[in-house]
């Protein structure tokens, strides 16, 4: 079998829309990237931002006793029951007036009722009533939401890092031929699609005979030729990716730019 490359074995510099192709092309980069997008919304209305940024309380805080002013019902629920807003103030030993907001999940203020207040004594406008949250939504759901999209970008970056190494073959790798010796079905299923787990010999450019392994349940991209376009380590054999195990369009980018290259 023929071998193609390049004597020097000097890197390749690989385009960045070829490296973006083949990092967010896999499956799992997309589920990682969708779910990523999806959730990012909700983060907005859900996370509860002012809760986090603004100063925590806690019991060394001063205490004053407002007063609600205002009752307010939102657009917002929690399962079934609805969130209520309520405006209060407060004044201090100095004699100035301060104003603030809560949230509660189903009505449990009326106007005029008396709360207890917790605030900065550097900076009194920081406040919270004691038994009131300071965002619409609880801490509760902003952690759930959080968590979601915290998985999705964990599974991106999980799926951008298992292909630098393919990317690094790429660069600085050596084509060959790789003829398939075996398919065997796996017990993993993706989109009901059973995974196939296959294996392709290749001849390097030192003339021994190496193999490389593939699971992918796109196993017909891998089986419609006789000969399989293949790239290697050249410092390491044992590594290589198959042209056709990387997504879609990037194997006639890479052959046009390789085959530019060498003439």
């Amino acid at each position: 079998m023929d071998n193609y490359g390049y004597s020097d074995h000097n890197k390749r510099t690989i385009p960045f829309g070829l490296k973006f192709r083949i990092w967010f092309g896999k499956i799992m980069s997309k589920i990682g990237v969708i779910t990523f997008l999806f959730i990012l919304p909700f983060t907005f209305v859900f996370v509860p931002y002012k809760d986090v940024i603004s100063a925590s309380f806690n019991d060394d805080d001063p205490v004053a006793v407002g007063i609600i002013t205002e009752t307010m019902e939102t657009n917002a629920t929690v399962g079934e029951e609805m969130v209520y807003g309520y405006k209060y103030q407060y004044e201090l030993p100095d004699g100035s007036i301060h104003y603030g907001t809560g949230y509660s999940t189903g009505n449990t203020k009326d106007n005029g009722d008396e709360v207890n207040i917790l605030y900065k004594q550097i900076d009194p406008e920081k406040s919270k009533v004691v038994d009131l949250r300071n965002s619409l939504f609880g801490k509760e759901i902003g952690i759930f939401i959080l968590v979601l999209q915290g998985t999705g970008l964990l599974i991106l970056i999980l799926s951008i890092l298992k292909v630098r190494p393919q990317i690094h073959i790429l660069k600085v790798g050596v084509l060959a031929n790789g003829k398939l010796l075996n398919r065997e079905a796996t017990n993993v299923k993706i989109n009901k699609q059973t995974v196939y787990e296959m294996t392709f010999e290749f001849t390097a450019s030192n003339l021994k005979t190496y193999q490389a392994v593939v699971r992918s349940f796109e196993d017909d991209r891998l089986r419609d030729e006789p000969y399989e376009k293949l790239v290697y380590d050249p410092g390491n054999p044992e590594k290589a990716v198959l042209l056709d195990h990387l997504p879609a369009g990037v194997k006639d980018l890479f052959l046009n730019m390789t085959y530019d290259r060498m003439n």
